[in-house]
């Protein structure tokens, strides 16, 4: 914890304490860090020490969340170094993320060439996936093709998702006018 240049310093003893207190606390002592505060602490520092709880309770939660995560990650590794068939799995979700990828180029290609209904189709198969802006860019390409009815879900995709520009179609889309 810095001290801004104004504040005057921290006492030497609880400054003392601050430190061991950090320090059990990465090490995992707990009893230590309490018997520190016991031992060093006055009413004197109760403002002080309400501040320094406050910073250290945020950094044991953030190293314990720090700590959960490095377990269940070595867990996910340890079985995945373990199990031939969770090897494979991973194989095959990276293979689907890239053919995804690849399906969601092609749908792009499409309708750079003209290709209205190829790229509908693939376009399709990337929206249900929740590939890219595969949403809008169906939704759109439907609303060209003068399908509007079959656009609006998509456009209702998009903006769930937090598209603005699918938010203004739909609200055109089924305004006042409507979807005829």
């Amino acid at each position: 914890m810095m001290n801004d240049p104004e504040d005057p310093p921290l006492n030497p003893a609880l400054l003392h304490a601050y430190k061991t207190v950090l320090a059990a606390v990465a090490d995992g002592r707990n009893r230590d860090a309490a018997r520190a505060l016991r031992d060093t602490l006055n009413l004197e520092h109760l403002a002080e020490l309400h501040v320094i709880c406050g910073d250290v309770r945020v950094m044991v939660e953030a190293e314990q969340r720090r700590r959960g995560a490095d377990v269940a990650f070595a867990a996910a590794r340890a079985r995945v170094d373990a199990d031939p068939r969770e090897r494979q799995r991973i194989a095959d979700i990276a293979d689907l993320t890239e053919a995804g990828d690849v399906l969601y180029a092609e749908a792009l290609a499409a309708g750079l060439r003209g290709d209205r209904d190829g790229a509908i189709g693939l376009l399709t198969w990337c929206a249900r996936q929740g590939i890219g802006e595969s949403a809008w860019l169906l939704a759109v390409a439907l609303e060209d093709a003068g399908r509007l009815l079959e656009a609006i879900p998509w456009y209702s995709c998009a903006a769930s998702d937090g598209d603005e520009r699918a938010a203004i179609r739909l609200a055109r889309a089924v305004g006042p006018e409507g979807a005829k």
